[in-house]
């Protein structure tokens, strides 16, 4: 249980647990530490497929998240004698700070690294354990506040740079060390609640990837209610299963902004579902002729950077009035007597039939698609029945993974408002 300020003390947090009192010191992160230093310049020589470890900048993460990134790992081969690893090794529970481009990021060395070095574009504060707890400290420099301090202490002007002695001249409020301790515990249970659902979202979505796989190729067949098979699939071209129109014409930016909602790129190129909550606003004059979208229609990206983004599509699965599409994306109104939209919103983003998407990018600096190109894909076509039973399996995966992501949502927001009550 915690207790909330109601004292007007100084340097006291507004969240506390109740066996603590007494404000918070200000110290500067030296007094703190034990050691702070950066790493060298001449590491890329020694890059290697196997070895030490080699934490880059890229490793600390974004935001208020002090676990280290390891997924993308660098390894170096040190020679035996005459390189100046000792002073750039790190040490479990040592704090990592990024010192150019992307100001005080920050990460925590975890246990067990082994040996692991940094480079010149990182800094190594190693708390004195009698002083401060690394995992208080991390979490302390990783709040908004103090990255946006880091940022303002820029000493390279419009290089962005940090040197150790402002780091070692950086001041934190701390409390005493059993206090830190307690803090630190109760962060970390927060933060193993949002590594778990990170776990879980991840396996569920390489689950749900696995399970398209089977089911397009199909490898994976359901069967009726009666334990029979179904048909077999069918290749249709989207020619034959529905027809495209255009979105918005005829518009300035001064049209925007209010009036009647209409799906934006970005709604598309985000999930196979529109989600209708981030529709923009366009005004629509009376007897204005443009294309309303419904309930079953697909959209599609016309253009992109890259070949591999090049129609994107996405469903609309929402019974709407009015509602437009924006202009640089066009739509396809399949006829729902031969196709299941619900089951075309997965159907047009498994890898078999974006590959035939792809194959239609043209351009060399922008990538654009042709309509006509796209209604002459082909795609294999099960039964209504059998899209059906697809499209709810996989739907009801898409549910537990968007539960997760809600959670996750959650648990990171109440990390947050935690970190701005427990801390000055």
């Amino acid at each position: 249980m915690m207790t909330v300020a109601t004292t007007q003390q100084h340097n006291v947090p507004a969240l506390r647990f109740p066996e603590f009192s007494g404000e918070w010191e200000g110290v500067t992160i030296s007094e703190l530490s034990e050691k702070i230093t950066s790493g060298s310049r001449d590491w890329a020589q020694f890059y290697a497929l196997k070895g030490d470890k080699f934490i880059r900048m890229t490793n600390l993460q974004r935001g208020e998240a002090v676990d280290l990134d390891l997924s993308d790992l660098k390894f170096v081969s040190l020679p035996v004698s005459g390189h100046e690893g000792a002073r750039t090794s790190i040490h479990a529970d040592d704090i990592l700070i990024s010192i150019t481009a992307e100001l005080g990021k920050i990460g925590i060395v975890p246990d067990g690294i082994g040996d692991s070095y940094i480079n010149q574009h990182t800094a190594l504060v190693r708390p004195t354990v009698s002083k401060a707890h690394p995992r208080f400290l991390a979490q302390n420099l990783a709040r908004n506040s103090n990255t946006k301090k880091f940022n303002r202490l820029n000493d390279a002007g419009a290089k962005a740079g940090l040197n150790l002695g402002t780091i070692s001249n950086f001041l934190v409020h701390a409390p005493t060390l059993p206090e830190q301790q307690k803090i630190a515990a109760f962060l970390s249970s927060v933060d193993r609640k949002i590594e778990q659902l990170t776990c879980k979202k991840s396996l569920l979505e390489q689950y749900k990837k696995g399970m398209m796989q089977k089911l397009f190729s199909q490898q994976l067949r359901f069967k009726d209610s009666e334990g029979n098979d179904f048909p077999d699939w069918e290749e249709k071209r989207l020619g034959e299963l529905g027809e495209t129109f255009g979105g918005l014409t005829g518009k300035t930016k001064e049209s925007f902004g209010v009036g009647e909602p209409y799906i934006q790129y970005m709604q598309i190129f985000s999930g196979s579902k529109i989600d209708i909550t981030g529709c923009g606003f366009v005004e629509i004059e009376n007897g204005e002729k443009q294309n309303r979208v419904q309930y079953g229609d697909v959209f599609f990206t016309t253009s992109s950077e890259t070949p591999m983004e090049i129609g994107t599509a996405s469903a609309l699965l929402d019974n709407v009035e009015e509602m437009y599409l924006n202009s640089f994306c066009f739509g396809y109104r399949p006829d729902l007597n031969l196709a299941n939209p619900n089951y075309l919103q997965f159907a047009f983003r498994e890898p078999i039939f974006r590959k035939k998407i792809v194959r239609l990018a043209q351009g060399s600096t922008r990538f654009n698609m042709s309509k006509v190109a796209l209604m002459k894909i082909s795609v294999e076509l099960p039964s209504l029945l059998e899209q059906k039973i697809i499209a709810d399996f996989l739907s009801a995966i898409d549910q537990k993974i968007d539960l997760i992501a809600t959670e996750f949502t959650h648990a990171k927001t109440f990390k947050k408002g935690l970190l701005q009550q427990m801390f000055i």
